[in-house]
Parts: structure tokens; sequence; C-alpha cells
């Protein structure tokens, strides 16, 4: 079992967590549990309690990496930017909202 280390750490609440999953979950399944990419993040965009937190703080990396402290605006956005893919699964999105705000390189997975 891989041991967590600080910089995998999330800061946002489990209510948080569980309205993105719902939003996720209601998208409609690709390539085993993916989802379409554009169709995900308009469902982020459209989704009213996403407005309501989208400049609450969403990660605060203390430490862990170079990318600054982020909202949920912010971390959305960077998401966007980095996904040059059609689809998304669930722990891919959960890792931009770890200290280290981002996905684990092949490398680095290789390393753990």
């Amino acid at each position: 079992m891989p041991k967590l280390r600080p910089q995998d750490m999330i800061d946002i609440t489990e209510e948080q967590i569980h309205l993105l999953k719902s939003i996720f979950d209601a998208q409609q399944k690709q390539q085993g549990n993916a989802v379409n990419t554009v169709t995900f993040f308009m469902a982020l965009r459209k989704n009213p309690q996403i407005r309501k937190i989208l400049t609450a703080i969403a990660r605060d990396p203390e430490g862990h990496s170079r990318l600054p402290k982020e909202t949920f605006q912010q971390v959305f956005d960077r998401m966007e930017k980095d996904m040059q893919v059609k689809t998304i699964d669930w722990p891919t999105i959960i890792e931009y909202f770890t200290k280290l705000g981002r996905p684990l390189s092949k490398d680095e997975i290789k390393k753990l």
C-alpha cells in the first residue's frame, strides 16, 4: 500500500470533493471510467454550487509545489489548459487539488 506523502494531501473539504464527484459522475462515461473533458468543464462552469465556491481557496501548496496558492477558478483554469486529451478520469481530477497541484509523471510514479 503506498504511503500518503505530504504533497498528496488535499485541502478541499469532503463536501467540495462530493460536489466535484457528483458532477463527474453525472457525465456520460467513455473509455472505462473517464468522461469527455469539454463536457465536464462545461458542467462545472454551469453548476450554481460551483459558482459559489470559485473564489474559495482550493489548494495551498505549503512548500510542496512551485505552484502558488490557488482558488477553485484558478485550479479549473489550469486543468483546462493542461488537458490536451479528450477524456479525463476522477483520479486525475483529484490530483489537481493536492498540495502538489498536478498529476504525477510516469517517472515520478516509478520512483515511488
